[in-house]
This record gives structure tokens, C-alpha cells and sequence, in this order.
């Protein structure tokens, strides 16, 4: 009964470790916030325009990981045109760990799943990485 105890749960540890293993390969979690400002009242505006923030945030930190720090100051406009534009189009999952507003400003924080593997081609196609 004791062996079969240690094996259930023994069982249940793999199921449960096994599908965030798999879902790290070329994938990359990181937090971040974004920020936009509220104009004219339009709090749904400010809250989409904050999660894009975000979200260009969250790529961002994965770029500066990947890249150093001199290339992405030399080629920041290049990576920004290209990479940053596009920072939706990185994102493999997000959760929206917290917002909030104050008068005048909408804040929003993830915790987005970043795709590696794509930012990395579309970094070496521009010459970067």
C-alpha cells in the first residue's frame, strides 16, 4: 500500500512538472508594466494602450537578454521598427497579474510568455543577433 501511495504521487509530480517543462522550450516568462495615459476620460483607451505597453515591455526585457546592450544602442530604431512594432505578435500567453488607475494615468502588469525562437529568426534577419 506504501509503494503505491509513493507512486501515485510520484505520478502526479510528473504530470504536474511535465507540461511547464515543455511549455519553457523556446519560450521565455517575464513581467512587466505598461503605462498610458487617460485622455478625455477614456479609461478602456488608456487600459488597451497600457497592455500594448506592456506587452512591448515584456519583449523588450527578452531582446535585452538576447542582445547586449551596445548593438540595441546602435541599432535601437532598426529593433524598434521591427521588433518592438510587432511585440503582440511575440506573446504566447499573458496573465494580468494587476491594474490600477489614478487620475490621470492606467497602469497594467502581465506575466507574458515571450516566443524565443520567432523573436530570435526575426532578430538574425535584420542582422542583430
Amino acid at each position: 500500500m506504501k509503494k503505491l501511495a509513493c507512486a501515485a504521487l510520484v505520478a502526479a509530480l510528473v504530470i504536474t512538472v511535465a507540461p511547464s517543462a515543455q511549455a519553457d522550450n523556446g519560450q521565455k516568462y517575464v513581467d512587466a508594466q505598461g503605462i498610458a495615459a487617460i485622455v478625455d476620460n477614456d479609461v478602456g483607451a488608456a487600459r488597451d494602450q497600457a497592455l500594448e505597453d506592456a506587452r512591448r515591455k515584456a519583449v523588450e526585457k527578452v531582446v535585452g537578454v538576447m542582445v547586449d546592450s551596445e548593438t540595441l544602442v546602435e541599432n535601437f530604431q532598426l529593433v524598434s521598427d521591427k521588433i518592438y512594432s510587432q511585440s503582440a505578435g511575440y506573446i504566447c500567453g499573458e496573465e494580468i497579474t494587476n491594474e490600477r488607475q489614478d487620475e490621470y494615468n492606467y497602469y497594467v502588469t502581465i506575466h507574458a510568455c515571450v516566443a524565443q525562437g520567432n523573436l530570435e529568426d526575426n532578430l538574425l534577419a535584420i542582422g542583430i543577433c
